[in-house]
């Protein structure tokens, strides 16, 4: 895979001289791609939270699927992303929310405004 980068040299609207701006999508931060054999140390990975690899490399991530419940539809466990934020430290860091959305079901959804008047002035 090619990483992209810009260099752009020029100056700023204050005058200030703005040279080797280098602007890179780097994997592990801007974009994972997934590992069929994840080992920790690049991409993400998938599976149970007992199989997470114990050692971990920054930015990596892991999708633990028997673990988090935020899907109505499907019973069970439906996943949660562990990322390495520390050199073999895992944090879980995402939680897709409540689907589907509560609003959508009309499920404690907010009365709408009463006792509203438009003025002219």
């Amino acid at each position: 895979m090619e990483i992209l980068q810009a260099h752009n040299t020029g100056s700023c609207e204050n005058g200030t001289q703005v040279s080797n701006l280098k602007l890179q999508i780097v994997e592990n931060r801007d974009f994972y791609q997934f590992q069929n054999s994840f080992d920790g140390t690049v991409g993400v990975g998938e599976g149970l939270l007992a199989n997470r690899p114990s050692t971990c490399t920054v930015g990596v991530g892991y999708w633990a699927t028997d673990q988090g419940e935020w899907n109505s539809q499907h019973a069970g466990a439906d996943g949660e992303l562990f990322t390495c934020t520390a050199t073999n430290r895992w944090t879980m860091t995402y939680i897709p929310y409540t689907y589907p959305h509560p609003l959508q079901l009309g499920v404690n959804a907010p009365a709408p405004p009463s006792g509203l008047q438009a003025v002219v002035q």
